[in-house]
């Protein structure tokens, strides 16, 4: 699976952390057997995930989505299980889409925290810091041209 992961640096301290993408959360629902991406190409993920799948990818996406309620998250994920090509309780993922803009089908509201959707990443924990040291120095222009704490200077 693609995951991106945010790099936060702060004090010279990289820390890691997984940003789920929503295509990913709806395969990884699909719970499809390993695969080699290098060898098996052009997979095809037809399968079938239920309502309450889709719910609890848009619980995780909630933070990242610019709908106004749950509602509106739930539709972005079904419109991403319908570019992923899967089925949504036997439906196609625009018939569940209609069926909440009529309001025969009623999605519970949900507000997430600020900060729901990253996790830890424990892949960069064996790594020293002396292997992000590296970056750091490439980029260490871009570091000295943000103002230091409590300077009265702004960013340029």
């Amino acid at each position: 699976m693609k995951l991106t992961v945010k790099l936060t640096i702060q004090n010279r301290k990289a820390t890691a952390s997984v940003v789920p993408a929503a295509a990913t959360l709806v395969i990884k629902a699909l719970k499809e057997p390993l695969r080699d991406r290098k060898k098996v190409k052009h997979v095809l993920h037809d399968g079938d995930i239920s309502f309450q799948d889709v719910w609890d990818v848009a619980k995780i996406m909630r933070v990242r989505s610019m709908a106004r309620n749950m509602a509106g998250t739930c539709k972005e994920i079904l419109g991403t299980a319908q570019s992923v090509g899967c089925t949504v309780e036997g439906k196609h993922p625009h018939e569940i889409i209609d069926e909440i803009d009529d309001g025969s089908r009623e999605v519970e509201d949900y507000e997430a925290p600020a900060a729901a959707t990253i996790w830890p990443c424990r892949c960069f924990e064996a790594l020293p810091p002396a292997y992000f040291a590296a970056s750091l120095k490439r980029f260490s222009f871009v570091a000295s041209a943000l103002p230091q704490p409590g300077c009265r200077q702004r960013a340029m």
